[in-house]
């Protein structure tokens, strides 16, 4: 999980507007409300289904730990809080500068406040004992973390454009994953010396080893699934070249300057359609299974039937809702 929701606010920011060039440029104070307030529209269903979650929790007596968010917030929250800042810088920074300075500046004012002491008092509290009064203490690493996570919400946003570039031929998708890969391996290269010289990975501060180590994942992903797709373009195009050609003509290798276009697979496709609905699906379903089984108990058959069954009741309404092109997003 704790890759998992860097894993999210990544994959949220790499179609997001500014990844995809499409947001408006605020040229005026009534542009600056505009855009504001449609992003706060587009909040009240993550507020929604905030404030739902922490009443089904408190209500249920549900597990906790509120050394993930704090007493009262959760991951809603914190992507509620995402959208509306980044649109916010958005608009403050629009034409100034890119994603990635706007995401190392927040990272490294973020992690210098951490280092100059608010570390400590996110581990331990104002009066260095854990206790959680007041609103802003019972929440102190929701709340603090989401700057951690609007960080990584730019480097994504960056990333994003970069994969949104227009490529027509096979050689400019291999350009493509040479990029990523050597931006991985930087990647995971910077990401032992920060170790090393800040400290561990920790999802609780989403401290700057933590941003580098999703966005360090997050291009391996990509590399290796765009390296997936070239090979089996280019089987299926030489397939295609050798049933094209006549019997008596040698088949040619594939030519790298012809058209690549990529294929849809029917679950990722269905779960692009409908991200957060697919999103909220699966932790409804980790919530019943935490509920009615004791997991670290489960035998190893019973935990493979546990999971085979969460694939397809979490994959077959998205994949319904894709083949019906219904996506449910009304805000």
């Amino acid at each position: 999980m704790d890759a998992g929701v860097g894993f999210y606010i990544v994959a949220n920011a790499l179609i997001s507007p500014e990844a995809r060039q499409t947001t408006l440029r605020c040229k005026s104070f009534l542009d600056w409300l505009s855009v504001l307030f449609l992003s706060m529209k587009a909040c009240v269903p993550l507020l929604t289904l905030g404030l739902s979650r922490m009443i089904v929790v408190k209500g249920t007596d549900y597990q906790e730990h509120y050394s993930e968010y704090g007493v009262h917030w959760n991951f809603f929250f914190t992507l509620a809080v995402v959208k509306v800042l980044s649109t916010l810088f958005c608009c403050i920074f629009s034409g100034r500068c890119n994603s990635w300075i706007l995401s190392i500046i927040i990272c490294a004012g973020y992690q210098w406040c951490l280092y100059c002491g608010l570390e400590k008092y996110i581990i331990n509290g104002w009066d260095g004992r854990g206790t959680r009064k007041g609103l802003l203490d019972a929440n102190r690493e929701g709340i603090f973390s989401s700057f951690g996570y609007i960080a990584l919400y730019f480097a994504g946003v960056q990333l994003g454009q970069f994969l949104f570039r227009t490529r027509n031929t096979l050689f400019d998708w291999l350009k493509c994953l040479q990029g990523l890969t050597g931006f991985c391996i930087g990647c995971w290269l910077l990401l032992r010396v920060c170790r090393h010289v800040i400290g561990p990975i920790s999802r609780r501060l989403v401290n700057l080893p933590y941003i580098i180590w999703i966005v360090a994942l997050t291009t391996q992903e990509l590399a290796i699934l765009l390296a997936a797709e070239l090979i089996i373009s280019l089987l299926v195009s030489s397939q295609n070249q050798a049933k094209t050609k006549s019997s008596h003509k040698k088949s040619k290798s594939p030519n790298t300057d012809t058209a690549f276009t990529v294929s849809k697979l029917c679950i990722l496709d269905a779960i692009n359609y409908n991200g957060l609905l697919f999103f909220l699906i699966c932790n409804l379903l980790t919530g019943a299974v935490n509920y009615a089984v004791k997991t670290l108990y489960t035998q190893t058959m019973q935990a493979i039937m546990i999971l085979v069954v969460y694939m397809f009741l979490s994959c077959t309404p998205i994949v319904i809702l894709r083949y019906f092109n219904i996506a449910l997003k009304f805000w």
